[in-house]
């Protein structure tokens, strides 16, 4: 009840309010079932350490590949499973000026997890690219894809939670802080 009565009291706060995010995470449907448990838990250590660094991202999934323009780099983590199409739309998001991210496989093998004679994805600028190893490398390479920063930057201690939204002329950040019964502070935006 009290997290229902302060929505009521902060509405206008948190209501038609978009969410800002530099960084798009593809939780690739084919990848996750098809190729096994490897590269869902690529893409969950790559979207937690996203939340716990406070990155302004947005998970996105395959039918939202042909509206990249209004995130500044993708992150390809545990996606090996594609198809022509979704290929197709990654590359042109490079091209027109896109950052793509990859950890792990990308594009390696078609939505049926058949190989590909070559990955899809080859060929692409390599200063418009950044492959890693490690979830963790993740966030180095995306900070490196935007060198001139991030969105939001909010320092604070771990359990720290943030968001950046906007409603017409006003940037928002929600911070929650999941540590219950402990202050989240200090805390620098």
């Amino acid at each position: 009840q009290p997290f229902i009565r302060f929505f009521h009291d902060r509405r206008d706060l948190l209501r038609l309010a978009n969410v800002v995010a530099d960084v798009a995470v593809l939780r690739s449907y084919p990848s996750q079932v098809f190729g096994g448990p490897q590269q869902a838990a690529l893409t969950a250590a790559t979207e937690q350490a996203m939340i716990e660094n406070r990155v302004p991202f947005q998970i996105i999934h395959e039918h939202q590949l042909d509206d990249l323009r209004r995130y500044r780099v993708l992150v390809l983590a545990g996606c090996p499973a594609m198809s022509d199409q979704q290929v197709r739309l990654v590359r042109r998001y490079v091209e027109q000026g896109g950052r793509l991210c990859i950890l792990g496989q990308a594009a390696t093998h078609d939505e049926w997890m058949w190989p590909r004679s070559t990955p899809g994805l080859d060929g692409l600028a390599a200063a418009r690219v950044r492959s890693v190893a490690k979830p963790e490398e993740v966030l180095q390479a995306v900070r490196d894809l935007c060198p001139d920063g991030l969105a939001m930057s909010v320092e604070g201690p771990v359990g720290l939670c943030a968001e950046l939204t906007e409603q017409g002329n006003r940037r928002l950040v929600h911070l929650v802080n999941y540590r219950a019964g402990e202050p989240a502070g200090p805390v620098t935006v």
